[in-house]
C-alpha cells in the first residue's frame, strides 16, 4: 500500500510539475525574429496577443514588422523584413538564393504528458501558416552562408 500510495505522490508531483511548465500564455503567440548579419546579430521576441487560431502573417503585421514577398511568388516567399536586405543586396525579383534567404520556422505547443520544444521548418508560406494560441513562428536570416541556427 505505500509503494502504491508513493507511486501516486510521484505521479501527481510530475504531473503538476509539467503542467505549470507547460502552462499556456493566455491570448499569446510567440514570435521569434533573428536578423543575423543584416543587423549585428540583433533578436526580437515578443509576445503577440490573439484570441483564436491566427495566420502567422498577421502575426508578424501585429508586431509591427513590414514583410515584403518577391514579385514573382508573393508572400509566398519572404524577401524583406523591416526593409532588410536592402534592395542592393536582394532585388526580390525571384528566388532569394539558396545560400541567404530568411527561414520561416515554427514551433507548436505541444501538450501534456510529452512537451517538445523543437523548432521545424515551416511547411507553408507565411500567409498560409495558422498558429494557435501557444505556437510560435520565427524568422531568421540565414546568410551569408546558408547557414540556419534554430533558436
Amino acid at each position: 500500500m505505500k509503494k502504491i500510495l508513493a507511486s501516486l505522490a510521484i505521479f501527481i508531483a510530475v504531473g503538476a510539475t509539467l503542467f505549470v511548465i507547460n502552462k499556456p500564455d493566455d491570448n499569446c503567440i510567440n514570435l521569434y525574429v533573428d536578423y543575423g548579419v543584416l543587423d549585428n546579430q540583433t533578436k526580437l521576441e515578443k509576445c503577440v496577443e490573439s484570441s483564436s487560431s491566427i495566420l502567422a502573417l498577421n502575426v508578424l503585421k501585429q508586431a509591427n514588422l513590414k514583410i515584403e514577398g518577391t514579385k514573382k511568388y508573393g508572400l509566398g516567399v519572404v524577401c524583406r523584413v523591416n526593409g532588410l536586405p536592402d534592395e542592393k543586396a536582394e532585388s526580390c525579383e525571384v528566388m532569394p538564393p539558396a545560400e541567404a534567404y530568411w527561414a520561416i520556422i515554427i514551433k507548436e505547443k505541444q501538450v501534456i504528458p510529452f512537451p517538445r520544444n523543437e523548432w521545424g521548418w515551416g511547411q507553408l508560406a507565411i500567409d498560409q501558416q495558422y498558429l494557435n494560441i501557444g505556437d510560435s513562428v520565427g524568422l531568421v536570416w540565414t546568410g551569408p552562408k546558408g547557414e540556419l541556427i534554430f533558436p
